[in-house]
């Protein structure tokens, strides 16, 4: 039976999701068979959208503050690097395009479009906060004596004197924002529940508000924003508490088998998953990945 060392919303959601995954994955940290295209296109975007705030921060004339590019398409050049190592480590199998007709260039169309309304939609809006952490960690989080584990994609300060009056400034609030280049889930909730609760802990603000950004929606669907209750934080730590109990007491560690096999980098090492991909092949043309990253 595994030792709960920690756990984060995405241990959380692989656990649901499927138990053998989830032994593959953190009981016996087996190596990956590949990587779903999904994944490594959703890496890119965040990469980039990283390195620009990385940027902000530790230049001068932005004074650690949300600047604006010069150019709109910004992100092309290093965007077309990290395109051009996709298609090699796809030549190469280490990623895998999953759905049937689909060609790398698709993703690579996703990724520049995820990028372009970020810059158009996102960014106009974040423009001129503080930054304070750029996938940052969540300290010293626990619920229910449970570490919790996970990165901020981007965390701002928002002062609420934004005047530019030279008065001393009013209590700011702390937002937390979170790139997504996929659909929305069910499981997305649990993640904004850890990480806004866990920003609340790290950064003691008067006020805290958790942002996830769909960026591959269309303009007017892109952000959803959320705080939540001191009830809903005793509810979530009940919620650790009833997995953390579930995962250290499981012995048998069966799979689940569904369309998301077909995502599974561990699906070569699973009998009962190959047997699911042979019996029930991908149509093609409107399949979705949601396995938990």
């Amino acid at each position: 039976m595994p030792r709960v060392q920690n756990l984060s919303a995405t241990k959380v959601s692989t656990w649901r999701q499927c138990r053998r995954y989830f032994k593959f994955q953190y009981v016996d940290f087996q190596k990956p068979a590949f990587t779903p295209i999904e994944w490594e296109s959703g890496s890119v975007v965040h990469n980039i959208l990283a390195q620009l705030m990385i940027e902000f921060r530790s230049r001068k004339q932005f004074k650690a503050r949300v600047g604006t590019p010069r150019n709109p398409r910004w992100f092309h050049k290093v965007f077309e690097r990290a395109a051009a190592a996709m298609q090699q480590a796809v030549e190469a199998g280490e990623v895998r395009i999953i759905r049937p007709g689909d060609r790398v260039e698709d993703y690579f169309q996703q990724g520049e479009r995820a990028l372009t309304n970020f810059t158009a939609e996102v960014l106009p809006r974040l423009q001129g906060r503080r930054i304070l952490g750029v996938e940052a960690d969540l300290g010293n989080f626990r619920l229910a004596r449970t570490p919790i584990r996970g990165r901020l994609d981007l965390v701002l300060q928002a002062d609420r004197n934004s005047s530019g009056s030279p008065e001393p400034r009013m209590a700011a609030t702390v937002e937390v924002h979170d790139w997504k280049t996929g659909r929305r889930r069910e499981e997305d909730a649990l993640q904004a529940r850890f990480y806004y609760f866990a920003a609340v802990a790290k950064y003691r603000a008067p006020e805290t508000t958790f942002s996830f950004h769909y960026l591959n929606c269309q303009p007017g669907e892109i952000t959803e924003t959320f705080e939540f209750s001191e009830d809903q934080l005793a509810e979530l730590a009940e919620e650790v508490a009833e997995v953390r109990a579930a995962i250290e007491s499981e012995r048998d560690f069966a799979p689940q088998v569904s369309t998301l096999c077909h995502w599974c980098p561990y699906s070569p090492m699973c009998s009962e998953g190959q047997t699911f991909i042979h019996q029930h092949p991908l149509a093609g043309g409107g399949e979705v990945e949601t396995l938990a990253l």
